[in-house]
């Protein structure tokens, strides 16, 4: 697990790398989503920064201790100001 939000992105690029593409027991149509998906996101820019950015709107918080929540993970995330 990574120890600070900035690791979460490079985490699942790793889970992806080690055990998605070599598991055989996801199923061929939701693997053909999984690449699809890698394939249509894989010249944007900013990706790394939007798993940072949804971290912290989850509430997640880097500490000396390791990434922590914030606030209480039950109750649902604060709204997206879009304006």
């Amino acid at each position: 697990y990574p120890s600070q939000i900035t690791g979460i992105y490079n985490s699942v690029q790793q889970m992806f790398r080690l055990h998605v593409d070599a598991c055989r027991c996801i199923p061929g149509e939701v693997r053909r989503t999984l690449e699809s998906l890698k394939d249509s996101s894989s010249s944007r820019g900013g990706r790394k920064q939007y798993w940072i950015d949804s971290a912290k709107r989850l509430g997640l918080v880097d500490t000396e201790h390791g990434i922590y929540f914030s606030r209480d993970p039950t109750k649902p995330p604060p709204s997206v100001d879009v304006g």
